[in-house]
């Protein structure tokens, strides 16, 4: 399954892989295969444990794949290449071919030409699996506007920096079990119980 990102291995001749399909193109077609065995195997086998594990790693797949499609997209509209069937944009390309909403369309285009072009380290998170597509929509928004250089380069950091998954042990004195962080002073403030940003679409989207 990592195969879906593993893009920085290097190509074949040409860029493709066997057979004459692209390295992306076998990726993503292997992934495809996986999840389908994945989606019909029965869960209840499976030990609680296992089954939060693999919450965990589902998630990140998630994210990585919207990684992936930020990449795409963002290549894509470099190249105009979404307009080649008649689609006024890559938005509205979005919004015809994965169905996605107007809103959600708009900001995952305008999300992957930030994280191609201004925000690399974002994009570089997101296919990784260390942030959602949600919030590198959330960071790409606010470092958009930002001059190009130190402000923007430390605000991005920042960002990331607090968008990073804990994996340390609930609070049972929080509420709904959300950690806690602490802050300079010393006192303890709680931690967001989700960034804001996705409302519909691939575990939240891009709005």
């Amino acid at each position: 399954m990592t195969a879906l990102l593993d893009l920085a291995a290097p190509p074949a001749p040409g860029g493709s892989a066997a057979g004459g399909r692209s390295v992306v193109g076998a990726a993503v077609e292997d992934a495809a295969v996986a999840l389908e065995t994945a989606a019909e195997a029965a869960l209840w086998p499976l030990r609680d444990v296992e089954l939060a594990e693999l919450v965990v790693a589902a998630g990140r797949l998630a994210a990585r794949a919207q990684g992936l499609l930020l990449r795409l997209v963002g290549e894509a509209d470099a190249r105009d290449a979404l307009t080649a069937d008649g689609a006024t944009g890559s938005a509205a390309f979005l919004r015809h071919r994965l169905r996605m909403s107007p809103a959600e369309a708009a900001s995952c285009a305008r999300t992957a030409r930030t994280v191609r072009a201004e925000a690399e380290a974002t994009g570089a998170a997101c296919a990784s699996g260390r942030v959602s597509g949600g919030q590198a929509a959330v960071i790409a928004r606010a470092v958009r506007d930002l001059p190009a250089g130190p402000v923007r380069a430390e605000a991005e950091r920042t960002l990331l920096q607090h968008a990073r998954p804990t994996t340390r042990p609930f609070s049972a004195g929080s509420p709904a079990g959300s950690p806690r962080m602490s802050t300079p002073s010393g006192a303890t403030r709680r931690r967001p119980r989700s960034w804001p940003g996705p409302r519909n679409g691939l575990c939240g989207g891009w709005s």
